[in-house]
């Protein structure tokens, strides 16, 4: 009889790939990816995009690793919509995300998106053009509009990809409501009611967030330091 699997716990890890920069600490890090990911790593030709590459799949290896899967040897396969998962994992999902000099890797027990923007990467011109009108009007009377266009637009990508629609779903097609109590939620019928929202605000410039299938537990953030080696 098969042993049973503990179920996966939810967690969020988060790295300043800015580090990477050091070309001996990218090397290092380098040989321990898989070959899939150093084709990715290899196929960016900026060399701040490379470290961003090879950051999440740093994040990637840890958070396997951590739920007794090795990120060099697992069978990894594509959805149609372009959403990767582990072929003998049903259990096991997990997204990455990356903005400016951060990287960000979600694990959870089902679907999972995440999402990190540098706040003032964007504004209210994209907002009117792929935002629902209610969004653009609550970033329009925010008190700080770029930040709640960073937060709408972290919550709207993390749960596309939590979704697993891909590019397949416009943003303006589903509305995130902000609460009274600050919480959020999507507006997009029956099935949005499955999805639990959560945020993260470090006061370092950037937005966190992260969307669960089912998703009761609030997941636990853990900060990888790349300049310590493994």
């Amino acid at each position: 009889m098969a042993k049973k699997r503990k179920p996966t716990a939810n967690k969020v890890y988060i790295a300043d790939a800015a580090v990477l920069a050091d070309a001996e600490r990218f090397c290092f890090y380098y040989e321990q990816m898989p070959p899939y990911r150093k084709k990715k790593i290899d196929a960016v030709k900026q060399e701040k995009s490379k470290r961003l590459s090879l950051g999440a799949g740093i994040l990637l290896n840890t958070a396997l690793r951590a739920a007794g899967v090795d990120g060099r040897t697992a069978d990894m396969a594509m959805t149609d919509a372009g959403k990767p998962f582990i072929k003998n994992r049903p259990d096991l999902g997990f997204n990455l995300s990356q903005s400016g000099d951060r990287v960000m890797c979600a694990v959870a027990g089902a679907s999972v998106g995440c999402d990190v923007e540098r706040i003032g990467r964007g504004g209210e011109a994209i907002a009117q053009r792929y935002f629902t009108a209610a969004e653009y009007a609550a970033i329009r009377a925010a008190a700080d509009p770029q930040k709640m266009f960073c937060r709408l637009w972290t919550l709207k990508e993390s749960y596309v990809k939590a979704v697993g629609a891909g590019l397949g779903m416009p943003l303006n097609s589903f509305n995130i409501v902000i609460g009274a109590d600050g919480s959020a939620a999507a507006d997009f019928g029956a099935d949005a009611a499955r999805y639990r929202f959560y945020e993260w605000s470090f006061d370092d410039g950037y937005c966190y967030a992260c969307c669960i299938e089912n998703g009761e537990e609030r997941p636990v953030v853990t900060f990888v330091d790349f300049a310590a080696s493994e």
